[in-house]
């Protein structure tokens, strides 16, 4: 028990980056746990590279959809169609040679 309220007061102690999104669909807010040997900077700067960050992940986890519609009345009737034509050839092939 001892070593769970340790971790619980170092937690408390680490600065944190709350980065409201926006305009993403996915996340409302993003939370960045600031390095504590990483120097000093300056607001602007952590903003830069927090939205960097989260335009690299929304880059590459979420790749653009293609809009699939399925296919048309026409592809099927089209579809029907070969396929009509194709039995009524084999039937005809077959009706030729037989004797």
């Amino acid at each position: 028990m001892r070593q769970n309220k340790v971790k619980m007061e170092k937690l408390q102690r680490k600065q944190t980056l709350v980065v409201k999104t926006g305009s993403s669909p996915l996340f409302e807010e993003a939370h960045f746990i600031l390095r504590e040997k990483g120097g000093s900077f300056e607001e602007s700067e952590m903003m830069r590279e927090a939205n960097r960050i989260l335009a690299s992940y929304e880059m590459h986890a979420h790749p653009a959809k293609k809009n699939k519609r399925p296919p048309s009345a026409l592809f099927y009737f089209i579809s029907g169609m070969v396929c009509g034509l194709l039995f009524t050839a084999a039937v005809a092939a077959i009706l030729t040679f037989l004797p």
